[in-house]
């Protein structure tokens, strides 16, 4: 029967449009079933990065426990210690690879960025190695020279090869330390949950000297004290040594709280009230802050406080509050300026009067170090080249102690690191740590001119290495491996950032290109 609307006559398609038409169809049917098929990488993808920011996230609980727990044992300055340690990362890091390599999709490891600075330390380690095995007897003579003293000369080129085995396996145990913290810190967010608990492990240790001082007889976390009587030490058992730990948690918690305060604020409905629930966390954060300053004061480390100064002026001159311009950022200024040395001044006042005497006797001391500083000098000069053995400085030293330093004491360390590395490593391994610090901390200040938010941890990162690197001048306290943990686990927080915009921290793309990407 014929339509009576002829608007609704349809032509038939013709033989050339249904080919068109079926062809179409197949080409969107292969396009539909192209988009199933990638769908799954995607979800595989999503799935991946999920299970990746878990495994990040326990594995920082994890290493954090360990940057607090690592001071009880006498800064973790004893054998045991470091077993325990090298066992647990050891253990951690082969589940945390293993549980890694088995997710659908990797991206590479953010320490990759620094892998050249790595290697410079794998090095050293390794030449430590090579000082262990017994090879003195293959090489001439005067690459291994000794005074001559009649006894049987060692085999190989460390004088105490056993104490040189456990070096090393010490220097592994922190250089994976650093690699795992450097992973677990890719992201932001963690990043900066990890900086305030380590700020905030540093000040429970701060109170508890200063408790332990003036109200538990001068206590020890593990009996009566036998040095540094009088003055905080906490769980270590030199003041030097405590020093260094409240100064890197001291330059951590002002470039913490420096940033928390150019955050933006909330209004307080009826006005900016004193006792409005940010002022009091302000006030609590400054409170906490003073506390560790307090127990720094009380060490009575001149040094300490000497680096910890010029590492808290580094955290302020690169503060972007401090990079500002204008009246408002003048007066911020030199109104910080004015009230830390306010705060300095009355530290002293208070805590200060032991480490103000020590200041005005330091000419005893330093003689003491100057003839020992020759000394060791001196041995550097007879070994340039393969050093005495990685951590055999005491029995090494013992062949070339005289007068004056005074041979009442048992000399085990040279009281400055830098000597320490060249004397027991050479000239050369011995300057490649020092090398691959400056490489770090020129990556640090690069990140530093290109980002201008979230540079907290970038500049705590930097002051920590500034802090650090002035006082191992002339102490040892970097060598306790309690200080060294904690040193590199907030370089780890600076140099895991990337010098470009914050979608990046997270990314899944490669590490050569920063491009951005998904989350973690």
């Amino acid at each position: 029967m014929q339509d009576p609307n002829p608007r609704n006559t349809k032509p038939a398609p013709t033989a050339a449009k249904t080919r068109q038409a079926g062809a179409g169809g197949v080409r969107g049917n292969v396009a539909v079933s192209a988009q199933r098929t990638a769908a799954p990488p995607r979800l595989h993808l999503t799935e991946s990065n999920q299970r990746r920011r878990r495994l990040n996230t326990m594995l920082a609980i994890g290493l954090v426990a360990i940057v607090l727990v690592a001071p009880l044992p006498v800064g973790s300055n004893r054998g045991a210690a470091w077993m325990l340690w090298a066992m647990v990362l050891g253990a951690g890091a082969a589940l945390y690879f293993t549980a890694v390599a088995l997710l659908p999709s990797v991206r590479p490891f953010r320490a990759l960025m620094v892998r050249r600075w790595l290697w410079l330390v794998a090095a050293v380690l390794v030449w430590g190695l090579v000082q262990y095995l017994p090879i003195a007897g293959f090489l001439p003579r005067w690459i291994a020279a000794l005074p001559e003293t009649g006894a049987p000369r060692p085999a190989s080129l460390s004088l105490a090869p056993g104490a040189t085995f456990v070096a090393v396996l010490r220097g592994f145990t922190v250089l994976l330390f650093f690699i795992l913290m450097i992973e677990v810190s890719a992201r932001l967010s963690r990043a900066r949950t990890i900086g305030w608990t380590l700020f905030f492990g540093v000040a429970f240790y701060a109170l508890w000297s200063l408790l332990s001082l003036r109200f538990f007889g001068d206590s020890f976390f593990w009996g009566t004290k036998t040095s540094s009587l009088g003055a905080a030490t906490g769980p270590f058992v030199n003041r030097n040594s405590f020093a260094t730990f409240l100064g890197i948690g001291a330059v951590l918690g002002l470039a913490l709280m420096l940033e928390r305060a150019r955050l933006p604020r909330m209004r307080h409905p009826s006005g900016h009230r004193l006792t409005s629930a940010e002022n009091i966390a302000t006030l609590f954060l400054d409170v906490v802050w003073l506390i560790v300053m307090v127990a720094l004061v009380a060490t009575q480390s001149r040094m300490g406080l000497v680096s910890t100064v010029a590492g808290l002026g580094l955290v302020w001159v690169t503060s972007p509050n401090a990079q500002a311009s204008g009246r408002r950022a003048q007066m911020l200024r030199w109104s910080g300026g004015v009230a830390a040395v306010a705060v300095i001044v009355f530290l002293l006042a208070f805590q200060g009067e032991a480490v103000i005497s020590r200041f005005f006797g330091a000419e005893g001391d330093l003689a003491v170090r100057t003839a020992l500083y020759a000394q060791v000098i001196d041995m550097i000069a007879t070994r340039p080249l393969t050093g005495f053995g990685l951590d055999a400085f005491q029995p090494a030293f013992e062949l070339y102690h005289r007068l004056p330093v005074s041979s009442a004491l048992i000399w085990d360390k040279t009281h400055s690191t830098y000597l320490a590395l060249w004397v027991e490593l050479g000239l050369v391994f011995g300057t490649l740590p020092m090398i691959a610090a400056a490489g770090l901390a020129l990556r640090l200040v690069q990140v530093l001119r290109r980002r201008h938010h979230d540079v907290a941890l970038v500049a705590a990162a930097l002051a920590a290495l500034l802090t650090t690197g002035i006082h191992s001048l002339v102490d040892f306290s970097l060598e306790m491996q309690a200080n060294q943990f904690l040193l590199l686990a907030v370089l780890a927080l600076g140099v895991a950032r990337r010098g470009m915009t914050d979608n990046l921290e997270d990314g899944t793309a490669p590490i050569a290109s920063e491009t951005p990407g998904a989350a973690e």
